[in-house]
């Protein structure tokens, strides 16, 4: 049926008497207004961020001063397909240097606005450029950066990022340490203090995340919109330095930030690298943890395409890598059910030649494979290395 809401309306005309017009209007408007909501609710995804990320560095090559005339639709459809950005300031200043180069100044002003609300800085690295861009409102543009430059610190919560800096550095110091032949007779020492610092760190951590939420780009800023050196995945690298159970915890933190435009994809996209490559299963196979499969056999792409895009973006830095998948279980009575999901394992290997990988550079195994359990990360889906 073609138009739903109509023929309920029309059904409810003809009823007539029998229906009361409070009983027609009560659902008329629960639906309007819930399409209304759903138009406005963004979404976001890890495949936006992969598909953006290389937009971005297009963008960055395709519109330079001095090739604006051959580049303004380019740069203007690349922009526009910019839905979620590796950083939201960046996002911003590709659209507004798009707008400035179609003559739409208005629209220019108010990427950049918005692009300065997310700590852009006008006199970063690219001043030289953007005086080129925007040369015909650079004034206007000096006058919103200083109202929004002083929002957009007033937000920061310093003692928090000074605290993050303070633990990144205590991390690093005791790990340039190990690595200094001079010390080599403290290792054990230093190895025994690190496990300490480490500990106290993700207490620390688990608190702030618990009262503040990830601390990433919007509550304590980067090294870019702020020129503080070594902020840039600073709680990230605490976490990845931890153990597995630290990094599972903060995955979701750090996912749900990304998704809500609170902090960039890396973070989150740094701990899943760390779960997949460093924390392997004592049968030699990768656990795909973040891989969601429905009770049907069908993947559940929009749960498990961060977890499938980390390992495409793994493969194509690898190109020499060639992997096989299939599902696994504890028990041989999980094994009977888990036949079925062959059929995601398929629908992933779907995903990863849109994105790029060769189909012959994926394999899949039609057989369960029963692996122990290993406590954490009890997982469906694994893969391992073809020979």
């Amino acid at each position: 049926m073609k138009y739903p809401i109509l023929m309920v309306i029309l059904i409810f005309a003809f009823l007539g008497k029998r229906v009361s017009a409070v009983c027609i209007i009560k659902p008329l408007v629960f639906v309007c207004l819930s399409s209304v909501l759903l138009c406005c609710i963004p979404v976001s995804t890890y495949r936006d961020y992969l598909k953006d990320r290389r937009l971005s560095d297009k963008v960055r090559v395709s519109i330079s001063p001095d090739s604006v005339k051959n580049s303004k639709c380019l740069a203007l459809a690349l922009a526009k397909q910019m839905k979620t950005s590796f950083w939201m300031h960046g996002r911003h200043r590709s659209m507004a240097v798009a707008y400035i180069q179609t003559g739409n100044e208005r629209e220019a002003l108010r990427h950049m606005a918005t692009a300065f609300r997310h700590g852009y800085p006008i006199d970063g690295p690219q001043e030289h450029d953007d005086r080129a861009f925007f040369g015909t409102v650079w004034p206007e543009l000096r006058r919103i950066y200083a109202k929004e430059r002083k929002r957009y610190l007033s937000k920061l919560d310093i003692a928090l990022r000074d605290q993050v800096l303070e633990m990144k550095a205590e991390d690093q110091a005791v790990r340039f340490m190990l690595r200094d032949s001079a010390y080599f007779s403290k290792k054990d020492s230093l190895r025994a203090g690190m496990a300490t610092l480490g500990d106290r760190h993700m207490r620390c951590l688990k608190e702030v995340v618990a009262q503040k939420g990830w601390p990433g780009d919007e509550l304590i800023g980067d090294s870019y919109t702020t020129g503080i050196s070594g902020m840039r995945g600073a709680a990230s690298l605490l976490v990845i330095h931890s153990y597995e159970a630290d990094n599972l915890h903060f995955l979701p933190h750090a996912k749900r930030a990304a998704a809500r435009n609170r902090t960039t994809w890396m973070d989150p996209e740094i701990i899943m690298i760390n779960l997949l490559w460093r924390f392997e299963h004592q049968h030699g196979h990768v656990k795909m943890r973040e891989v969601c499969i429905r009770k049907n056999g069908n993947l559940n792409e929009r749960k498990s395409f961060f977890q499938i895009g980390t390992l495409a973006k793994f493969l194509n830095d690898n190109p020499g890598r060639k992997i096989r998948l299939f599902p696994t279980a504890y028990t041989p009575a999980e094994a009977k059910s888990r036949v079925g999901n062959v059929k995601a394992l398929h629908q992933m290997k779907e995903i990863l030649t849109e994105l790029g990988i060769r189909a012959d550079r994926v394999q899949i195994s039609d057989s369960v494979r029963i692996v122990s359990n290993d406590g954490l990360g009890r997982h469906r889906v694994a893969f391992n290395y073809v020979r």
